[in-house]
């Protein structure tokens, strides 16, 4: 899996080849999430509270680091 970016414990990553809708993969050692690009909703798994707590701007650093990559 191509991992484009590491956050603390996360790690940010996309299939070039991968389903239908675009989305990235948030894996870290306690869980795994499924996130659209289009509205950064979450498609399968789940995001911890203490994600938004630990890192306030964690899904603003994801998408400007998801944009950057697919450009």
């Amino acid at each position: 899996m191509p991992t484009i970016a590491r956050l603390g414990p996360f790690k940010i990553q996309i299939f070039a080849d991968d389903h239908f809708p675009p989305h990235f993969h948030i894996v870290c050692a306690d869980f795994e999430a499924l996130v659209a690009l289009s509205d950064l909703s979450i498609l399968k798994g789940f995001l911890l509270t203490f994600v938004v707590v630990e890192f306030p701007c964690f899904i603003l650093v994801v998408k400007y680091l998801v944009r950057m990559s697919v450009v």
